[in-house]
């Protein structure tokens, strides 16, 4: 009787090894059949170009500086100058604050 050994058919030496594939490929392979996240990406780069892009648009077509130095301090917002010197412009400051204590006063006295 032959043992189990024996009995057991030995195939022959595989010729070419198993070659597998690196993790960028297999990455790269899934997202290019992820169709969504293939659009998602193609508007990320549509909006970094353009983004990158937004200077030159200023300076050759809308023909305005695309990089305006702020010295003299003073911030305009559809004509109106918002901020002069470091302070706000348009906000009359001394009800604001006055409203502001009697709230915190409120306040403190209800934690009483």
């Amino acid at each position: 009787m032959a043992t189990l050994l024996e009995q057991a058919e030995v195939g022959p030496e595989p010729t070419s090894a198993v070659v597998g594939r690196n993790p960028w490929a297999l990455a790269g392979r899934r997202l290019r059949r992820n169709r969504i996240a293939l659009a998602a990406l193609a508007l990320f780069l549509l909006i970094v170009v353009l983004s990158l892009a937004a200077p030159l648009y200023a300076k050759y077509v809308a023909h305005v500086n695309p990089f305006p130095p702020n010295l003299n301090g003073h911030t305009v917002v559809n004509g109106k100058v918002v901020v002069r010197e470091g302070r706000l412009a348009t906000l009359d400051l001394p009800p604001v604050i006055e409203r502001h204590n009697a709230l915190a006063h409120a306040l403190v006295e209800a934690s009483r």
